[in-house]
């Protein structure tokens, strides 16, 4: 079901790229549909290469496998990634 908490979801993969050389989850993975799959089955994402804790915590938020553990809204992650942005 498409709501903000998929938009939420996209900009965190952004995220994840621009923290990670411009790569993509499991991109190393050897082709795009065993890292599609890879991420389907639920594998936890490894930390992108020159992101600090902060921004990664609110990356791993953002795109958590489980739909309930992501940001509800986007005041939600605005407000997250605003304190992230203060350290």
């Amino acid at each position: 079901k498409y709501s903000q908490s998929s938009e939420i979801y996209s900009l965190g993969i952004i995220l994840y790229s621009l923290f990670n050389n411009a790569k993509l989850p499991f991109s190393d993975s050897g082709d795009i549909t065993t890292a599609i799959n890879l991420r389907l089955s639920g594998k936890e994402l490894l930390k992108p290469e020159n992101a600090d804790d902060l921004i990664w915590s609110w990356i791993k938020k953002a795109t958590s496998f489980n739909v309930g553990d992501r940001f509800n809204s986007f005041e939600q992650a605005r407000d997250a990634l605003a304190e992230v942005e203060k350290c």
